[in-house]
């Protein structure tokens, strides 16, 4: 069995192009000193373009090596009769092209023992041009890369224990990984095996302390009702953050490994932080909500500095050219978007980024790490997705990759897969 070709791919769709686009600053490059150009105001009226124009990009296509840059995303394998999820099959590409250079079928099997959380493939990526994945036959768990252009994948390590959530580091050097004892589940903590290394897991974190009677009063963070082990890199990939939530009405913990000397450090969240979204800038991102009434979304977290709950006027974050978080901001969901911003993490300078009269939304890529397709884009880059009704009624969405520093924006080529099997073969 192998990919089926479809106009959809799980929340996207790669129709035409052609025509001119607006940006909210055009220019043929980014500043040469690293400096933004003049912010617009606030109140900028938003341009318009003619409405029976079709998109064309607004920067060449060498403005970003797409062939250098790559994809992923995990396709389901149905059950052809009852229609159920029996399978995954990993889909790795290029930015250039949807066709796959890899799709291979993931090897999984179910838990021996029972916590509160739904089991599913461990994948991330793709980071330095590599897509890590994990196969479990029960027995053992081998974690292993497969770079964006297919090559053969590489084993990088193999242990007993169950691999329940793995992340990749920035430059592609390491994984670090969540171990749970394959009989019991039992949390072994955090463990990182070297990319091209000899294959050995070497613990960095050790088990949380999430049970209710043992853990400190310092240390309890929030109420939770699932089972939460949830891994993040900063950008620069100084420090890794650990979120480890207990079973139902059990505590959550935040442990933040820096990577130079080994020190970890544990966080009081008054706020009730239940999701970890970013870390970066000495700040912690989780989750976002929207105000309809004020027309925003804003982002929960934290302070490190200070250990205390803010929230970050906007959403999705993203990082700017030098790898700094930054957040963008776009109505609610419910409201059509016809442009947006960029601000800074404390709610300052900011600036309008893309401004048209076709929508635009953020291509948002965290959530449940096995969903939707999943990019490497450079950083002061974000994707969007561009759509529009044309004048004979079709819907017109391109993926795009916007440059912060001025709007110019590239098309991006994404996949377009069926599920495998559940008579789509």
């Amino acid at each position: 069995m192998g990919p089926v070709p479809r106009g959809l791919i799980i929340g996207l769709a790669v129709l035409g192009l052609g025509g001119c686009a607006a940006t909210a600053s055009p220019s043929s490059g980014a500043p040469t000193n690293g400096a933004s150009p003049s912010a617009a105001p606030l109140d900028t009226p938003l341009p318009t373009i003619d409405p029976g124009a079709t998109l064309a990009p607004s920067l060449p296509p060498h403005a970003l090596d797409l062939s250098a840059l790559g994809w992923r995303t995990v396709v389901p394998e149905l059950d052809p009769t009852t229609q159920e999820t029996i399978g995954h099959w990993l889909a790795v590409g290029t930015l250039n092209s949807e066709d796959p250079t890899w799709f291979e079928p993931l090897t999984e099997m179910a838990w021996r023992f029972d916590v509160f959380a739904d089991q599913g493939p461990v994948v991330d990526g793709p980071t330095g041009g590599q897509v890590l994945y994990v196969s479990d036959d029960g027995v053992s768990s081998e974690v292993r890369v497969v770079d964006i252009h297919g090559t053969q994948s590489a084993l990088i390590g193999t242990t007993d224990a169950v691999v329940f959530t793995a992340r990749l580091s920035p430059d592609g050097q390491s994984a670090y990984v969540v171990l749970l004892e394959r009989a019991t589940g039992r949390d072994r903590g955090v463990f990182r095996v070297l990319v091209g290394g000899d294959g050995s897991f070497e613990q960095v974190i050790g088990p949380p302390t999430v049970d209710t009677a043992g853990a400190p009063a310092a240390i309890r963070l929030v109420a939770a009702d699932r089972f939460v082990r949830t891994l993040r890199i900063s950008a620069d990939g100084s420090e890794v953050a650990r979120l480890a939530c207990g079973e139902p009405f059990g505590q959550c913990v935040f442990d933040l490994l820096e990577v130079a000397d080994g020190s970890i450090a544990r966080y009081n969240n008054p706020g009730g932080q239940s999701d970890l979204v970013a870390i970066g800038d000495s700040y912690v991102l989780g989750g976002w909500h929207c105000l309809p009434d004020e027309n925003r979304c804003v982002t929960d977290g934290f302070g490190l500095a200070r250990g205390m709950p803010e929230e970050m006027r906007g959403w999705p974050p993203a990082l700017d050219a030098g790898g700094h978080l930054v957040m963008l901001q776009f109505p609610p969901p419910t409201v059509e978007a016809r442009g947006f911003f960029i601000t800074d993490l404390d709610g300052s300078n900011t600036r309008l980024v893309f401004a048209s009269d076709f929508g635009v939304r953020p291509i948002f890529q965290e959530g449940a790490d096995f969903e939707g397709t999943r990019m490497e884009l450079p950083w002061g880059w974000v994707a969007v997705q561009l759509d529009r009704v044309l004048k004979n009624g079709q819907y017109q969405m391109i993926p795009a990759a916007v440059r912060l520093a001025d709007g110019g924006w590239v098309r991006l080529t994404l996949p377009s897969l069926y599920p495998i099997g559940g008579g789509h073969d």
